[in-house]
């Protein structure tokens, strides 16, 4: 009887992780500024789904840590109801709330069904072909994703689309390139620990695709990226590997520089206004005119009267994660996300190597637009987790009928 019920267990909590990753890339999603029925239906998922994890033996960490990471929300109604600002959005507190139960879940113990290996498989392959289609300008493609995944405001994904951006259900380029990247990087470190080579064509699709954003940060994670897969095949070894991936390269390369699809000029000036556009960029965000100008002019002139869920209309939210955390919850709750991040990769990841990189980027990728309390994100990081874990094998992925991995 014990045995039946650890089977079921964890059967149950790999259906939970495969939940997680299917809604997180295609759960549906609308355009609005506010708090949609499809936005505040994919919160509550992902909000039953994590407490599923969390509401079972040895699912959660010590009583202390519990009370500090759940006091983000606590604290961020406390200073909204401080600020002084008549107007509140309160659905932004949803955000916030979903990630503290986040950062309490306790990761380490699950693992990943036989088939999941399959799963990975797919949805690989889905994003992948969806986005070399919206490269090659597929109109259906195009028409299927604004749809279905648009986000923020109307014009926002078809604008993307126009340009021949592959977003995917992302919506826009900036965390397009965060997700992109984390997919080419993972299957990277797929091929290196599990010797599982074929995967580096998903690595190297992924880095074309991040490629093809042209933004800050998808120019900074290609330059990142590239570097990593020209370390990896140079330490390969491997002259096989070596030139299959060199030729992917040179083709991909030769089919993005020569394709009717593909305006060079335009791409090439595209490129030069997301460096040089004051609109744009770390150093444009913040400069007198910026978006971001006004947010740091108030927290020069009130440190410490953040504002909560409260808004008022010369806010922006969600362009730098440092820049919003201090607005609204000042110093406390910058230390809440950030060392609860910390403690939950740490805690959770087998390899220090993989938490101590993956929350590197997290927060260097925070300086351009706010992840965490993404919707995304918050299905997504806790699959990435558990799949870098299972990475640990010497085999196969797979999970004997006790729980252990074998």
């Amino acid at each position: 009887m014990i045995e039946q019920a650890r089977q079921k267990e964890v059967t149950g909590l790999s259906m939970i992780i495969c939940l997680l990753l299917v809604f997180g890339l295609y759960f549906p999603t609308t355009a609005s500024e506010h708090l949609s029925v499809f936005s505040l239906s994919a919160y509550l998922i992902c909000l039953a789904l994590l407490s599923l994890l969390i509401f079972r033996r040895h699912g959660r960490p010590s009583a202390p840590v519990c009370i500090a990471l759940l006091s983000i929300t606590p604290v961020l109604l406390v200073f909204t109801f401080t600020s002084g600002l008549s107007t509140l959005r309160l659905g932004a507190l949803l955000g916030y709330g979903v990630l503290s139960i986040l950062l309490i879940t306790n990761l380490r113990d699950i693992g990943l069904p036989h088939w999941f290996g399959r799963l990975w498989v797919v949805v690989n392959v889905i994003n992948i072909l969806a986005g070399f289609a919206i490269v090659a300008g597929v109109q259906s493609v195009d028409d299927f994703i604004v749809a279905h995944y648009s986000t923020a405001y109307d014009e926002l994904l078809p604008n993307m689309l126009a340009w021949r951006k592959p977003v995917l259900t992302f919506g826009s380029h900036s965390t397009a390139a965060f997700f992109l990247y984390l997919f080419f990087w993972i299957n990277l470190q797929t091929c290196k620990l599990k010797s599982q080579k074929w995967l580096m064509v998903f690595s190297v699709c992924y880095l074309f695709l991040t490629a093809c954003l042209l933004s800050v940060s998808a120019l900074a994670f290609s330059a990142v990226g590239l570097f990593q897969l020209v370390a990896h095949v140079w330490m390969s070894m491997r002259h096989k590997l070596l030139w299959a991936t060199a030729a992917l390269c040179l083709i991909l390369a030769t089919a993005a520089f020569w394709s009717p699809a593909i305006n060079r000029a335009a791409s090439i000036h595209v490129a030069k206004e997301i460096i040089q556009d004051p609109g744009n960029g770390l150093a444009g965000r913040f400069l007198p005119g910026g978006t971001m100008h006004y947010d740091l002019q108030y927290l020069q002139h009130h440190p410490f009267s953040p504002v909560g869920a409260s808004y008022r209309e010369s806010f922006m939210f969600g362009d730098d994660g440092p820049v919003e955390y201090m607005l609204r919850g000042s110093v406390p709750l910058l230390l809440l996300i950030y060392g609860g991040l910390f403690y939950f990769l740490r805690r959770n990841l087998v390899l220090r190597s993989h938490a101590y990189f993956l929350f590197a980027m997290i927060v260097l990728f925070e300086l351009g637009i706010t992840t965490l309390i993404n919707l995304r994100a918050l299905y997504l990081i806790p699959v990435l987790v558990v799949y870098l874990n299972s990475l640990g094998d010497s085999v196969p992925l797979r999970i004997h009928w006790t729980g252990r991995r074998v």
